[in-house]
């Protein structure tokens, strides 16, 4: 948030808020997560609203203008439903939203070991198959700058270069998730 200094901001999966709270600069923040149990709304900032249902049903119901106005996207973390289609959907969604000069972060890209990588879970932590989404972009979408932070727990995927009127991966998307589940 400090060297990108969006005006506006999405991130999916906000859960108690904490990373939601470093986008108190921007003009306009939303937060998508379907549980509200363990929002912080301290955490929240004055400039956010959360929706809380699934990113599937808010992108299916809400356009850009209504959630942004005249805004599009600087800045959005994806940080959702650990399984890549859903990572890549919600990645799908945000370009179309954002500026070309935007900046898209994934997280759980760069998972610790096999058994906390796995489709399914089964430990405590988990980050699920999010990590495909990387090498998704990467064949699909070679025009776009992606690069892999290894940061705790378990990496992130910072992707600049967006082109909002791309239909690469919406066309390919059936196909796509058939090969790589």
């Amino acid at each position: 948030h400090e060297l990108v200094r969006p005006r506006s901001y999405l991130e999916i999966g906000v859960e108690t808020g904490a990373t939601l709270a470093f986008a108190h600069a921007a003009e306009r923040a939303i937060g998508v997560d379907p549980d509200a149990s363990k929002l912080r709304r301290d955490l929240v900032p004055a400039c956010a609203k959360v929706f809380h249902e699934t990113s599937d049903a808010f992108f299916a119901r809400q356009s850009r203008a209504q959630a942004l106005g005249a805004h599009r996207l600087d800045f959005a973390f994806i940080d959702g439903m650990h399984w890549f289609e859903y990572a890549l959907r919600d990645f799908i969604h945000v370009e179309a939203w954002s500026e070309p000069n935007g900046v898209v972060v994934l997280h759980d890209c760069l998972p610790l070991f096999p058994l906390c990588a796995s489709r399914e879970r089964q430990t405590k932590f988990w980050v699920g198959d999010v990590w495909k989404v990387v090498s998704i972009l990467r064949e699909h979408r070679p025009e776009l700058r992606v690069k892999i932070v290894a940061t705790a727990p378990s990496g992130l995927c910072i992707v600049r270069g967006l082109d909002p009127s791309s239909r690469v991966l919406s066309d390919r998307l059936d196909e796509i998730v058939a090969r790589y589940r």
